[in-house]
């Protein structure tokens, strides 16, 4: 049981961001942006990749 005045944490399911599909990574180093192997896309590069898309 949480302390009287403070709330205990919480996990909340889904909270954030789909992990995305390898052909962002892919368009970006076609493109010459340099991305990791692993780990996040930055957020530059999606954006660029959905205006490039259409989306």
């Amino acid at each position: 049981m949480a302390p009287a005045g403070r709330r205990a944490a919480r996990r909340r399911g889904g909270g954030g961001t789909a992990r995305p599909e390898p052909a962002p990574r892919a368009w970006a180093r076609e493109q010459g942006f340099d991305v990791p192997d692993r780990g996040r896309i930055p957020a530059a590069v999606i954006d660029a990749y959905k205006q490039a898309q259409g989306k």
